[in-house]
């Protein structure tokens, strides 16, 4: 429960730059974990705007986490089918 707590903080859209969720998604289908899309985005975003685009679209459904464990870099992420 306490990640379902913590990504509600990242459900509305209107705090997110809306040009990265593509991006994210997109780097999501190379990169198997967090922190490996923001690292593959670094050079065009900073980590404060990658993150939050990651941990929304997780709550949305976009992208699947295991919710099990606490989020963090090394978390798992594949886009949702």
């Amino acid at each position: 429960m306490e990640n379902v707590r913590f990504l509600a903080g990242y459900r509305r859209r209107l705090l997110l730059e809306e040009t990265v969720l593509a991006e994210v998604l997109e780097a999501a289908g190379r990169q198997s974990t967090i922190g490996g899309v923001e690292a593959a985005l670094a050079s065009r975003y900073p980590g404060e705007v990658v993150r939050p685009a990651v941990l929304h679209l997780v709550w949305c459904g976009g992208l699947t986490a295991d919710l099990r464990q606490p989020l963090a870099g090394t978390t798992a992420i594949r886009a949702a089918a």
